[in-house]
């Protein structure tokens, strides 16, 4: 308690769930030795009532999802309910109403029709846009039908990247490839290239705000207030590229090559309609902007994992921008200067896109986002970045919170788990300690080489006789040879050095980054697992089928282990079950009239 209270002074009362799920276990082991069970039990409902809001199940929620988690490749808003969204699903189209329902729109068919980008714009409400790398498609969501909007036979000008609407004309659109910008007056129905910027680039952005026009290459922003005279506010290539972060040098993690190699350069863009604040999301940080002059700032990189932001989004009401980097979704507190991991309930960290939109039922704003776990959403209660706010957690009834408190007893610890990962995956660091004894042990034993060598010949001899005489060749007995050699030498000097060990720590180094991929996956997918039982345990059912996800996903995380393990998880459990088998009603939904 001692130390749980000073990590709270210290940190101002911002506990994220792993730290807290430390202090749990500290704090059940310590009740366990010092206090009787109703003791123990109306402690642990104290430490959790005063807990702050960062721990108040505020971590990303999984709902139903209409295909498998993997198959999620975009999403957007709705462009007429604000409580909806709209996803694609490789080559499917699906929208979801705030019941949690999700309907089919559309399904192509074609090996480049995945759709990687999805649109939709206020002033086309009935209809919404699909980008592939074979064209782009338009869909009717008033009648269900989808058209071909573009296709090119050029294979550059095919993959589509941007797509944007003119404000003032639903008619007049623009559409960017990985050659060119291209714009039709006709609804596309004729593309022309795009006079006002002529050069023959990628161009992957394309965004209307702020009463202007942005479009961006892979280095270079353009603005325009007439959608005729361009002029550049931001260079990647160029003097901003070198913009220092406030009070920091420039980063250097990365060459320019490799951030370039994955990633479009301006990959992202998100603005503030109330303060005209504009971000840009690149392969070498955040730049952000006020009121669309050419002075940049670099925002912090502190927090930030990765430096190649790859999708950025802006909570008005909030005012939370969020960023979507190579390595993870992240929270920027202005006020701290530094970058928050959102990775509470998350498994896999890399982001396929990022959206905010409204709650439902209008109970404020939520983020959206879709990685290899599918569709999640976390609701947005921030309030300013920076500030804290406490609730109170649900509580279940003493009955239910004891079964848990011994569930947390009884299972395997995350140790357990790790050490069984690198049993399984033989990544112990006693094999290198074995190849480094071996390659010394190697100088005592001699180098031994034996040769033998055989050989045989004729022996001829000429007999010369006199002048009128012919000369005679005498032939004798054959020549035979037979030898053999031995050899014996130690090499005492590699007892000290031995040039085998070189090699061994070149296999050191590529297993201990093999050891840390795989603690790392198998420690998230642990605490992972235990969120959700937490969630399960917690937190009333709002429905059967919500209920019934949690299940499927607690069982596919414990496969998951088991994978890494050879099945040591599922293992221990079937024997705990059957040893404790009362443990099993702590996933039944509870009810909401179980809290206390």
């Amino acid at each position: 308690m001692v130390q749980y209270s000073r990590r709270l002074r210290k940190n101002e009362f911002k506990v994220d769930i792993l730290l807290f799920m430390d202090i749990i276990y500290d704090y059940i082991a310590y009740l366990n030795r010092r206090f009787s069970m109703n003791k123990k039990l109306f402690l642990l409902l104290a430490l959790l009532l005063l807990t702050p809001a960062t721990f108040a199940f505020q971590t990303w929620q999984r709902p139903f999802q209409p295909v498998a988690p993997t198959d999620f490749t975009a999403l957007a808003p709705h462009p007429i309910d604000s409580n909806q969204i709209l996803v694609a699903a490789n080559n499917q189209v699906y929208s979801r109403n705030p019941n949690g329902r999700w309907r089919l729109l559309w399904k192509t068919s074609g090996q480049n029709q995945k759709i990687h980008t999805l649109l939709s714009f206020r002033e086309m409400p009935d209809w919404i846009f699909g980008l592939t790398d074979d064209g782009a498609f338009l869909g009717n969501l008033a009648d269900g039908q989808w058209t071909t909007i573009y296709r090119s036979e050029n294979g550059n000008e095919k993959a589509v990247l941007s797509f944007g609407i003119f404000p003032d004309s639903r008619n007049h659109w623009l559409l960017g490839t990985e050659n060119g910008l291209f714009e039709s007056a006709d609804a596309g129905k004729t593309w022309a290239r795009f006079k006002y910027l002529p050069e023959r680039a990628a161009f992957p952005l394309i965004r209307f705000g702020n009463r202007v026009l942005f479009i961006a290459t892979r280095n270079d922003l353009f603005i325009s207030r007439d959608c005729m005279n361009f002029e550049m506010i931001f260079s990647l290539s160029g003097e901003n590229a070198s913009i220092p972060e406030e009070n920091e040098a420039p980063s250097d993690q990365e060459s320019d090559t490799d951030a370039i190699k994955p990633l479009r350069h301006l990959a992202a863009m998100a603005f503030s309609e109330n303060t005209e604040a504009l971000w840009i999301g690149t392969a070498r940080g955040v730049f952000e902007n006020h009121g669309g002059t050419k002075h940049w700032r670099r925002l912090p990189s502190h927090g930030l994992r990765n430096v190649k932001i790859t999708y950025l989004a802006y909570a008005e009401k909030s005012g939370c921008l969020f960023a979507g980097a190579v390595t993870g979704i992240y929270l920027y507190r202005p006020g701290e200067k530094r970058w928050e991991e959102l990775f509470q309930g998350l498994t896999d960290t890399k982001p396929r896109g990022i959206i905010v939109t409204h709650a439902p039922q209008d109970s404020g704003e939520q983020l959206l986002a879709i990685t290899e776990d599918g569709l999640l959403q976390l609701p947005v209660p921030f309030g300013p970045p920076g500030e804290v706010q406490v609730s109170t957690p649900n509580l279940p009834s003493a009955e239910r919170l004891q079964l848990f408190y011994r569930l947390l007893q009884l299972e395997p610890t995350v140790r357990e788990i790790q050490r069984a990962v690198i049993r399984y995956a033989n990544l112990s660091s006693g094999k290198i300690k074995r190849w480094h004894a071996a390659s010394r042990l190697q100088a005592l034993l001699p180098t031994f080489s034996f040769g033998k060598d055989f050989s045989s010949s004729n022996s001829i001899d000429i007999d010369r006789g006199g002048t009128a005489d012919p000369d005679r060749y005498i032939i004798g007995p054959e020549n035979t040879d037979n030898g053999w050699d031995a050899d014996v030498s130690w090499n005492l000097g590699d007892m000290i050095w031995s040039s085998n060990q070189t090699s061994i720590d070149n296999r050191e180094k590529l297993m201990v980054e093999l050891r840390n991929d795989f603690l790392s996956e198998a420690t998230r997918t642990y605490y992972e697992r235990r969120r959700l039982q937490m969630d399960i345990v917690f937190a009333p059912v709002s429905s059967e089928a919500e209920f019934l996800e949690k299940l499927i996903r607690m069982d596919e995380l414990t496969a998951l282990l088991d994978a890494m393990t050879n099945g040591l998880l599922s293992k221990r459990l079937r024997e705990l079950y059957q040893t404790h088998p009362e443990l099993q009603s702590l996933w039944a939904p509870m009810e909401n009239n179980e809290e206390t």
